[in-house]
């Protein structure tokens, strides 16, 4: 019987492999979707070539200068350990709000599509009526980011350029976030280069103007993986069991805002898992759950005495799921599925999972295809911010639209390249095998199965860029860390 050592290091290495892998598939899918989008659209099946041979070159590149990459890397880690800290924070802040005004000036998209549902529903509460679409519906539109609207237009008055001062505010908290999950997790250096790249991320400078919940969802992701793993290493019981609500109480907000974090506690209970068992081992899960529901149920109950159904926190999954699993479906948004749903949202729910249930069993092959282009979009593209501002906002089509997205593009690919890299050079070290790190992993890997089943785009894997930041920047050579 393997010893529970043994087993934790063996899902410690499966996480790592697994992360790795997805790594891979990233280099190949912004290659081949790159290329399907630009040239191969005739012939979009050369497009598969193309990504392997590019993401070849690239596993190449990174065995044979991998170790000029990382002496890099290294080197601006250092130079920025010279900064004070209170100092580099303010620039990063400085600079990240400044780049993020100035792309919202030269293009200034209206609101539009979810944006603009979600501000119609905070301006509904701002002038004092119930939360309901136009449409009709109750609970279709989860209610988190409206919230943090009608907090704002509350504060600001009802003028749409309060998007982009929220969005402002949360990228404000989400540096500091960045940098001190970086610094528990290795050192202050770690934590600095974390923050810097998520201050110049070009899809997150780009979706600065827009109304999208998963601006929200940077800051509570990062927050929540903070506190929680603060929780594990708190002095005492007391302050674990604080600092763990707390943790639930962000998490709440965050599956307020984006239904499927819901699940994501399963993230946290394998961190318990792969952690070092003691005695306060799996009290922090139950004390998150406990602040989870606390943010939740009041909204739950509020579904069931309007509805006369338990309704979690929105019932637009099955109508989700049926459009992204019909013969209509591409993987990513349509608009409706071969069969009229119900107007009736509780219905339409229901009958929604039902109808692409079935049409899963009959099709298992249409199924996994559409699972493949998922993954795509999931993976292969980062540019969801450009597009949303010039060329849906505002029709901007030619050289600059070209240049932003395949810039975003070029940062997610070189992130992935520096992820790789660490990887690969410390892959006989203990450091697989440090939790907090596949926690950071798992984050990610997490959103893989939901969006391999429902619609996606690449809008849906920026919940987790603050960990991505994170991973990218860790495993610095060890020095004396002169500076927090």
């Amino acid at each position: 019987m393997p010893t529970i050592n043994q087993t934790r290091s063996f899902g410690a290495r499966l996480i790592w492999i697994a992360f790795g892998l997805v790594g891979i598939l990233v280099l190949f899918s912004v290659a081949q979707w790159s290329a399907e989008e630009t040239f191969l659209r005739s012939v979009p099946v050369l497009s598969y070539p193309f990504g392997l041979v590019v993401a070849g070159c690239a596993l190449g590149v990174l065995h044979k200068w991998g170790e000029a990459l990382y002496f890099v890397k290294d080197q601006i880690s250092e130079r920025l350990s010279m900064v004070p800290l209170t100092g580099f924070l303010l620039l990063c802040l400085g600079v990240g709000i400044g780049i993020r005004w100035l792309w919202v000036s030269l293009f200034p998209a209206p609101l539009h599509a979810d944006g603009l549902h979600y501000f119609k529903l905070a301006l509904a509460l701002d002038q004092g009526h119930e939360y309901r679409s136009e449409t009709g519906d109750l609970a279709y539109w989860p209610p988190g980011y409206p919230f943090f609207l009608y907090v704002a237009l509350r504060l600001l008055g009802p003028y749409t350029w309060v998007v982009t001062v929220l969005n402002l505010v949360l990228f404000s908290v989400s540096v500091p976030l960045a940098y001190a999950v970086g610094r528990w997790i290795e050192d202050g250096r770690t934590g600095r280069l974390s923050a810097l790249v998520l201050v110049v991320w070009p899809n997150y400078v780009a979706s600065a103007g827009l109304g999208s919940k998963e601006m929200v969802m940077v800051p509570c992701l990062l927050a929540t993986l903070l506190l929680y793993f603060r929780s594990r290493s708190a002095e005492h019981i007391s302050n674990a069991i604080v600092l763990s609500l707390a943790a639930g109480l962000v998490l709440g907000l965050a599956s307020l805002t984006h239904p499927s974090f819901q699940l994501f506690p399963v993230v946290l209970l394998a961190y318990e898992l792969l952690s070092c068992c003691t005695s306060r081992s799996f009290l922090g899960l139950p004390v998150l759950l406990v602040g989870m529901a606390l943010v939740i149920f009041p909204w739950a109950l509020r579904n069931h005495e309007k509805l006369g159904h338990w309704v979690v926190i929105s019932d637009n999954g099955g109508d989700v799921f049926y459009r992204a699993n019909n013969s209509l479906a591409n993987g990513t948004y349509v608009p409706e599925g071969q069969t009229t749903l119900p107007e009736d949202e509780v219905q339409r729910n229901r009958v929604g999972y039902q109808l692409g249930k079935r049409w899963i069993a009959s099709h298992p092959l249409q199924f996994l295809w559409l699972a493949e282009r998922k993954l795509t979009f999931f993976l292969g593209d980062d540019g969801v911010g450009v597009y949303e501002s010039m060329k849906r906002g505002l029709g901007i089509t030619g050289g600059p639209y070209l240049v932003f997205r395949a810039a975003a593009s070029a940062y997610w690919f070189l992130i992935w390249m520096s992820i790789l890299n660490t990887m690969r050079q410390h892959w006989r070290t203990v450091t697989p095998l440090r939790p907090e790190l596949l926690t950071l992993m798992l984050s990610f890997l997490f959103l893989l199965p939901i969006h391999t089943v429902f619609e996606t785009d690449s809008r849906h894997h920026v919940p987790v860029i603050g960990a991505l930041a994170v991973l990218s920047a860790v495993f610095n050579r060890p020095r004396v860390n002169l500076r927090p």
